[in-house]
This record gives structure tokens, sequence and C-alpha cells, in this order.
């Protein structure tokens, strides 16, 4: 589990982290403080949805940009400001909501793919020291 977590959290920027936490944390913000005015409030199950949804948000970013990136490679879109900002809105909210199953995938792609990677200053490789080559 501690590699697992080297490889994740260590394959991606640190920038890339910071602001993607930054744009994930603002969605449990606002159904907080939306959910203020009902006698209800929030229950057990929606705190822990949201903490999960959270952690696994960049992960969630991370496999969106890469599809986005297979699909428009270097296309831009010259749209206005009032519609990026309300595209940018609705995109964080749906990619929180299915965060879970989505940030798990990405998460299991990017360890998947940078395992054999540099990880804590040496480069591991999963073979085995009894295992040779042939």
């Amino acid at each position: 589990m501690k590699k697992f977590a080297k490889v994740v959290f260590g394959s991606l920027d640190i920038s890339f982290l910071i602001k993607y936490y930054v744009l994930g944390a603002l969605v449990p913000v606002i159904i907080y403080f939306s959910s203020q005015g009902t006698s209800s409030g929030i229950n057990a199950g929606v705190i822990v949805f949201m903490i999960l949804s959270f952690l696994l948000f960049p992960f969630t970013m991370y496999v969106y940009k890469s599809i986005l990136g297979i699909f428009f490679n270097g296309v831009s879109f010259l749209t206005s400001i009032i519609f990026m900002v309300l595209w940018v809105a609705v995109r964080t909210i749906i990619l929180f909501m299915f965060s879970i199953p989505v940030g798990i995938i990405g998460a299991t792609v990017i360890y998947l793919t940078q395992k054999n990677r540099i990880v804590g200053g040496e480069y591991e490789n999963e073979m085995d020291e009894s295992t040779e080559e042939i």
C-alpha cells in the first residue's frame, strides 16, 4: 500500500494535485453551505461520499484530461468567458459526483503504467532478486 501511494502521488505533478484538490474542495463547501437552511442537514453517508470523492478527484481529472487529450490534442476553441466559467462549474460538479469509480480507475492506471519508474530516488523493478533473466 505504501508503494502504491508513492507511485500514484509521485507520478503526478504537485501543482496538478494542488490545483485539483483546491477545485475539488469547492464542491463539498458549496454543498455544506447550501444544506445549512434545511432541517435535516447532512447525514454521515454524504460526508463519507464527499471525503472519498475529494480524495479521488485529481485522479478523475487525470482520466478526464487523458481522454480529452486523445480526442482534442492541441485543438483550441474560442468561446466567451461566461460559457467557460459555466462549463468549468458544471464539469467540476459532474466529475466530482463520479469521482469514486473514475478516480479508482485513474489511480489504478497511473500505478500500472508508472510502477517500474523511479520510486523514492531509486529505480525499482518488479522482478525479485531470486528470479534470473534467461
